[in-house]
């Protein structure tokens, strides 16, 4: 079994890719007893921060549940504690939830503000053989214009005395509305079953 070039290079590429990977991870955590450049800069905002350092990750003592290998950025402005806003809103929907008893009892009494249900009867499709079912028309339909305009899949082709009112339509509508509205909207088409 011979092994070829471009397999021990893709493999090569792989492995070192990897290994780069490795050390740039390792060199990115900070290690315990080296002082990081960002400490510093942290100690010199707690000096002109009014505010009660809470520890060194952002978390008030006691709540080191997620300690990040990079710190925090420091963003300006003003601190919302979303922890004590989701316990309100809890509280708040609970007491409703409490105070209105069962409100799936209501609902389909809330239903009936918007909805009205269907009062027509329709009676179901028989096919009665030799008799127009329901979805025919009594009376056929008539024929459309006989040899008018687009009938039988044939082209329109206009003359120059319409060609204003084409440009304007063009320009208002973005297409030939003239030709269009000379079309009938139940034309023929043309039998395209051989003879």
């Amino acid at each position: 079994m011979r092994l070829k070039i471009g397999f021990i290079l893709r493999s090569l590429l792989v492995v070192g890719s990897f290994l780069g990977l490795v050390v740039l991870w390792s060199s990115l955590t900070p290690r315990p007893d080296d002082p990081s450049p960002l400490s510093r800069m942290r100690e010199d905002r707690d000096v002109n921060d009014p505010m009660p350092n809470r520890g060194g990750n952002g978390l008030a003592p006691g709540e080191d549940r997620f300690k990040p290998v990079v710190p925090w950025p420091h963003v300006e402005g003003v601190e919302v504690d979303l922890e004590s806003i989701r316990r309100i809103n809890k509280a708040k929907n609970e007491q409703e939830h409490h105070a209105g008893g069962d409100s799936q009892k209501d609902i389909m009494q809330r239903q009936y503000l918007t909805f009205k249900p269907q009062t027509f009867t329709y009676h179901d499709p028989v096919l009665r053989p030799g008799i127009l079912g329901n979805f025919e028309p009594k009376e056929p339909e008539p024929p459309g214009v006989v040899g008018g305009p687009g009938e039988k899949a044939k082209p329109l082709v206009l003359g120059p005395e319409f060609k204003q009112a084409i440009q304007a339509s063009i320009k208002e509508f973005g297409f030939n509305m003239v030709a269009s509205d000379m079309i009938s909207l139940d034309r023929s088409v043309n039998d395209l079953r051989q003879e």
